[in-house]
């Protein structure tokens, strides 16, 4: 399997728990402050690794996703190295919210300024839930392809 179908499978399969959950958006956070001990959910759905304060990554059930990131000079690195098409600037993710509608999920709200969590509350009408469990679950059962990168990464260290 290539890199680019692991991340397709991936979406896929987080699309899938999102419909048994009732979500229609799911909004995936990442601070930029790399911690070994927490997972980075955004990387996990797109390979790339945010350096900026505020990376989200919106997954719509039924669109494609859009990649938010700050600083806006990182965008050409994203758009080269993640598998996500569209990749704009973070400030544009706050016109965005207003438009979110249905029911809302939430990863990596321990990573989320509370100002930045009280805005989304506050756009949406409504707290967003607790979502984490469905890219942990995921991740619990590693693929051939994730197991290769772990061997990988062994051989490195």
């Amino acid at each position: 399997m290539n890199v680019e179908q692991e991340f397709k499978n991936r979406l896929a399969k987080v699309k899938d728990a999102m419909r048994d959950q009732g979500l229609q958006t799911l909004l995936v956070h990442d601070s930029g402050r790399h911690n070994f001990l927490r997972m980075n959910y955004v990387a996990y759905l797109t390979d790339f690794i945010s350096v900026g304060p505020e990376t989200m990554l919106v997954v719509p059930l039924e669109d494609v996703p859009v990649l938010y990131l700050s600083p806006v000079w990182d965008i050409a690195r994203a758009r080269e190295e993640s598998f996500v098409a569209d990749v704009r600037p973070f400030k544009d993710f706050h016109a965005r919210l207003p438009n979110i509608t249905g029911k809302v999920g939430l990863v990596g709200r321990e990573a989320l300024s509370a100002a930045l969590h009280e805005e989304i509350v506050k756009s949406l009408g409504q707290a967003p839930v607790n979502a984490k469990d469905i890219i942990e679950n995921l991740a619990r059962c590693k693929t051939d392809f994730e197991l290769a990168r772990l061997r990988r990464a062994a051989e490195i260290a």
